[in-house]
């Protein structure tokens, strides 16, 4: 076959088709399926007519669903072979996935760089803004997930857009003379000689496209809705898709013969190096990634559709493995690679969403699922009122005591092989009464399930009581803050933190600096009194009674004592003085995931610290705060807590003076790495000058190496000026430090304009640690040029960044022999001197290309 024909691919035309429409890009890098719906179900699709609406036989549209199903199958395993086609080895390969980002139509940017009349470009605006409109009501879900689009290059393509591309670098070349000189004259200060510059000739519309076109991977993303849509009604489950798709074999599933034929000229294109067919194996592997979203009307429902998928994931990963071993005992013959396709679960999305009370069967089925070993990307419950309106709260508490108790801190049944990991855990908590929070808030503390961020939406909002609040706020300190001083007090295994929607007042902080005080109390005692190193277990199968507080008095939930499983940590609770204390037989504790609760003395055993098995934890890494209202208490829980944070996210109200509350985040957070400030008014002059001053006087000062401001209503009087010069001047410690830097203003706010836009372009050119630049630029006639000027920095090759002394170390224990004293220093060990571990390092740096992304 000819290499460079233009009709290539010509014969993956009807798969390419059948996806049209079907695949959106995810920003995790995965490629989403919309499978197990119709075309005219899909969510990109409004056009519908009413007779098409018709009425059709269930039957035969199932049919029609299944058959579409492995259609897709067949066109995702064809796409895979091709994306490693390509990469196996053929240096001018032709097809490949790009994600193609239409959210500016070329006609609208044409508008802005061509009209630079005031009446003119208002109406050309006016007109792409018109455009934009019809376009966004047919594809509103645009921002988010961008369609994809298949292309391929022919060799005649190439050689097109190599013209175009030595045409446009002549342009460029012009343009960087015409820019310099332009450069040199603004610096007297004159902006008149600056009405004078001419537009440079726009580039071809295939350039824009290729600067938004990214090469994406051959791993896909499925997602299973029930009852949204009415597609997927058609299915008895909402993994009966994903079933017909993974799972179904001879006969059910049989590919048809274009399909054969398809997949053998694939083939066919591999170098014919033996050695590169060798890298297509037999058993071809396709990363997958699944996402559970589902609003059943009962437990029992959504307990049934747990059951369907813990069955499904292992049959897949039963599945997997058997062909990976089929595949290992068979010969290997290059004829007969990817004659087997197998996919591999890589992550998990689940979100949980029901209005009827929990039930055991649903506990013990969502546990299963948890602990069946797949990773889980994001893991969206909600812990509601509602929940315990059921029944009696006795039997609320024990199945939410269940729940969190297997997802957090213990396997209950063998059937939980392991403790489940999360990427993202979501517990919405806006209808949760307090003993839930309490349950939550001590489950997490006492948690062993790696939890890398956390999100409690809404728990600590402004719209709870003012007491509610306090009090939630002291549980949130408990379980995740501690000060430097805290050495030895346990802490959750949560490594970041994001409360949405929060108020902090100083009353709040004052309740905060409560618990950081008294942890630091125990600290000091406990090192001077060996009794207070004791800790506290309650034996297995004691019988305990739930507590709920009215007032200042702890009173019994009525209803059965409960059963502890095993034997359970627990913390004594001190009784006041206006409390009956005459009954001596009973003890009030605090027991992770339980609450607060009433045990009998003789069941409470003191052990020695040391006895007691405590994973080793590390402090919080990560905070995010959205404070929607009054943030004063702000700056004194950064100055309590910011000494282990490594990254900082903090939106605010409007009217909230983020300046000054600069320095105190910089010289509290001497490990602070990542700094996003968001929704907020942003002297930029007046933050360079303070991260210039830090460390002055002898403190630990941040290194930030993403800088991040989003949302601003403004940037200061001086424009940024100031910042982008020390951003270009090598000496600074912004310019040393800082490797990624976003600045996005909101969406009525001003851009940034003329003066700072060419600050820094010059920073730019001298620059050469900063990887990642987003922007926004005002829409004038200026943009056309900053434009072009900036993207020109998209791409650019920087000096690799060395490898840290931890991996030159790791190599030479590994590489240095250890060797006997009569034993001789192997020849190869002797030509790795100096030089050759230079080489090899220098090598083995990391290749850093820049990415450079602008709006406006």
């Amino acid at each position: 076959m000819d290499a460079d024909s233009p009709a290539k691919w010509d014969f993956l035309a009807p798969w390419c088709e059948l996806l049209r429409g079907q695949l959106l890009s995810l920003p995790n890098g995965f490629t989403r399926v919309l499978v197990g719906r119709r075309r005219e179900d899909t969510p990109i699709r409004f056009d519908l007519k009413e007779e098409e609406e018709e009425k059709a036989d269930p039957e035969k549209q199932k049919q029609e669903m299944e058959d579409t199903v492995w259609r897709t199958r067949e066109a995702i395993q064809l796409l895979s072979l091709v994306a490693k086609n390509y990469d196996a080895g053929e240096e001018d390969g032709d097809f490949f996935l790009t994600d193609d980002d239409d959210s500016e139509s070329d006609d609208d940017e044409e508008a802005d760089e061509e009209n630079s009349g005031g009446e003119q470009e208002q109406e050309e605006e006016e007109r792409s803004n018109g455009e934009n409109v019809t376009n966004n009501d047919e594809y509103n879900d645009n921002q988010q997930h961008r369609d994809i689009v298949a292309a391929t290059a022919s060799g005649n393509d190439r050689s097109g857009d190599s013209d175009a591309g030595a045409a446009g670098a002549e342009d460029e070349q012009e343009d960087d003379r015409t820019g310099d000189g332009d450069v040199e004259n603004n610096e007297d200060g004159s902006d008149e000689e600056d009405d004078v510059l001419v537009l440079p000739a726009d580039t071809t519309k295939s350039d824009r496209r290729r600067e938004r076109q990214n090469f994406l991977s051959p791993q896909f993303d499925f997602i299973s809705l029930r009852g949204i849509g009415g597609a997927d009604d058609i299915f008895d489950s909402p993994i009966s898709p994903w079933q017909k798709l993974f799972l179904a074999e001879a006969p059910q599933f049989q590919p048809n013969e274009a399909y054969t034929n398809a997949k053998a000229r694939i083939l066919e294109m591999l170098p014919r190096d033996n050695k590169l067919r060798r890298r297509m194996q037999r058993s071809f592997e396709i990363p997958i990634s699944l996402e559970f979203k589902n609003w059943a009307e009962t437990a029992e429902e959504l307990a049934g559709y747990l059951k369907d998928l813990g069955i499904f994931i292992e049959a897949i990963k039963h599945r997997a493995q058997k062909l990976d071993a089929d595949s290992l005992r068979a010969e290997n013959n290059p004829h007969d690679c990817a004659s087997i396709f197998t996919y591999r679960l890589a992550k998990l999305s689940m979100t949980l969403h029901h209005r009827d009370e929990r039930s055991d069967l649903f506990v013990q089925r969502l546990l299963k699922v948890l602990g069946i070993g797949i990773h889980f990307a994001e893991f969206h419950m909600y812990i509601d009122k509602r929940n315990s309106t059921f029944g009696d709260e006795t039997t609320s508490r024990e199945v939410l005591v269940k729940l969190l108790s297997g997802m957090l801190i213990r396997p209950l049944s063998p059937t939980q092989k392991e403790m489940p990991a999360f990427t993202t855990l979501n517990i919405g908590c806006s209808d949760a009464i307090m003993w839930q929070v309490e349950a939550l808030c001590l489950a997490l503390s006492a948690s062993r399930a790696s939890i890398k961020k956390l999100h409690l939406d809404d728990m600590c909002s402004y719209r709870t009581k003012d007491e509610v609040r306090a009090y939630y706020w002291k549980l949130v300190a408990q379980a995740f803050f501690c000060t430097r001083s805290c050495k030895n007090v346990p802490t959750s295994s949560v490594r970041g933190l994001d409360l949405s929607d929060a108020k902090l007042t100083m009353d709040d902080l004052a309740a905060i600096s409560d618990v950081l005080q008294e942890k630091e109390h125990q600290e000091k005692v406990a090192q001077q009194w060996d009794l207070c190193k004791k800790s506290w277990l309650l034996r297995g199968n004691t019988q305990v009674h739930f507590i709920t507080i009215q007032g200042n008095k702890r009173v019994l939930v009525s209803g059965r004592p409960v059963t502890l499983p095993c034997d359970t940590p627990a913390h004594l609770v001190h009784s006041s003085g206006d409390e009956n204390t005459d009954d001596d037989s009973w003890l009030d504790v605090i027991i992770p995931a339980y609450g607060q609760c009433r045990a009998p003395r003789a069941s409470v055993v003191a052990t020695s610290s040391k006895d007691t098995e405590k994973p080793k934890r590390e402090p919080l890494e990560s905070l995010t705060l959205s404070s929607k209202t009054n943030a004063d208490g702000v700056p004194g829980l950064v100055k309590h807590i910011g000494w282990s944070l490594s990254e900082l996210s903090l939106s605010f109200h409007r009217e909230v003076d983020v300046n000054a509350m600069v320095p105190t985040i910089l010289n509290s957070c001497p490990k602070l790495m990542k700094l996003s400030l968001c929704e907020s008014y942003i002297d930029l002059d007046l933050f360079s000058t303070t991260y210039e001053e830090c460390g002055e006087n002898g403190a630990s000062a941040p290194v930030i190496r993403k800088l991040q401001f989003h949302d601003l209503y403004g940037i200061g009087e001086g424009e940024g000026l100031l910042f982008m010069k020390r951003l270009g001047d090598l000496t600074t410690r912004l310019a040393k430090d800082v490797r990624e830097l976003s600045i996005l203003t909101e969406e009525y706010a001003e851009p940034l304009e003329h003066p700072t836009l060419s600050e820094l372009w010059m920073a730019m050119g001298k620059n050469s640690t900063l990887e990642k630049l987003e922007i926004m630029v005002s829409r004038s006639m200026w943009s056309a040029i900053w434009k072009r000027r900036l993207r020109k920095f998209d791409g650019q090759v920087l000096p690799s960044r060395p490898l840290p002394l931890e991996c030159k170390l790791a190599f030479l224990s590994v590489t240095h022999p250890v060797l006997d004293s009569k034993d001789s220093l192997p020849t190869s060990a002797q030509r790795l001197d100096q030089r050759v571990l230079s080489l090899i390092f220098e090598f083995a740096s990391t290749r850093v290309v820049r990415s450079v992304k602008v709006w406006g």
